[in-house]
């Protein structure tokens, strides 16, 4: 044999080797190696391994092998994509809006990761994109005076967070910080304002949305300003139970307190010991059971408390 042809045969087996698809191929010798399809047991056992359907990758040596696998990471992408406008059909924000604006986003859109404790963005940075959570949950908070860390929000699975700094073009108002392993999704303003140009909808529902969150800021004011720490307390609750569950007008809903009572008492504009009394009559009254690290809400109960019609 030459070592022309020498040379073919070694690149040829550490090509095979390198792909991780050598037992295609007979043992190579010295003579020409000969092309074999695999059995269709081999390739069971390959699709249950890679999570590739086997009528995506079985097929007669590399170009069948790799056709198939690229035809199965194309429907892989697809029903992520819809696993995202679904997603983005049960937020308050993009939830108005019909499947094809929907799919535009999401084609936007790109997945981040974080760990916890990781710092997403710090108060003060350049607001270049908004996140939607898909699970985790992210502690929005900024320092008192005194040094203090505030936590003024959680954003949990469907919320929106960083879209001030993004929309206005202003720094960041509050520093984020991934409190457990954080997925979310993230838009860009490039990738917004070419959103809003070719589907004014959109637009149309960040509005909205933005005035949601102007409403509820002025509620909470009202709340600090002409109830009592009961009153505050119940709004407080009624507004995380409707979060959560935003057709339920009744019965008990269980939801989380990832904060601590001093962070609870500064949203709300009480004292620490003040917060704990209202927290012990709110549970005396029915209206909350605290169990756990989680709240027990009753909706009638607080609805009543909070002066709700």
């Amino acid at each position: 044999m030459g070592r022309g042809r020498l040379a073919h045969e070694t690149h040829h087996y550490a090509a095979a080797r390198l792909t991780g698809v050598l037992s295609n191929f007979r043992p190579l010798r010295l003579g020409r190696a000969r092309e074999t399809t695999p059995s269709r047991q081999t390739m069971q056992s390959r699709a249950r391994k890679s999570k590739w359907p086997l009528r995506r990758c079985y097929g007669t040596g590399f170009s069948g092998y790799f056709r198939g696998a690229a035809r199965a990471d194309r429907v892989s992408s697809m029903i992520a994509k819809t696993a995202i406008v679904e997603f983005l059909g049960k937020t308050p924000l993009f939830g108005s809006l019909d499947e094809a604006d929907q799919r535009a986003i999401a084609d936007e859109m790109r997945e981040v990761t974080f760990d916890p404790n990781q710092v997403i963005f710090a108060r003060g940075d350049a607001g270049r994109e908004i996140f939607l959570v898909v699970s985790g949950r992210v502690r929005l908070s900024v320092l008192t005076a005194e040094g203090r860390e505030l936590s003024f929000a959680h954003a949990e699975p469907g919320a929106i967070f960083g879209e001030i700094a993004m929309l206005d073009g202003g720094p960041r108002s509050a520093d984020a910080t991934a409190v457990n392993k954080v997925t979310a999704l993230s838009l860009s303003k490039p990738a917004f304002k070419r959103l809003v140009d070719t589907h004014p909808l959109v637009g149309e529902a960040v509005i909205r949305f933005l005035c949601s969150r102007v409403r509820e800021a002025d509620q909470q004011l009202e709340a600090i300003a002409l109830y009592p720490i009961e009153g505050r307390l119940a709004r407080f609750f009624l507004a995380a139970a409707r979060q959560k569950s935003p057709e339920c007008e009744e019965g008990r809903i269980t939801i989380e307190l990832p904060m601590s009572q001093s962070e609870l008492a500064l949203l709300i504009g009480a004292s620490r010991p003040k917060v704990n009394t209202a927290l012990s009559l709110l549970e005396s009254s029915g209206a909350l059971e605290r169990r756990e690290g989680k709240i027990i809400c009753d909706i009638e109960e607080l609805q009543l408390i909070a002066g709700s019609e």
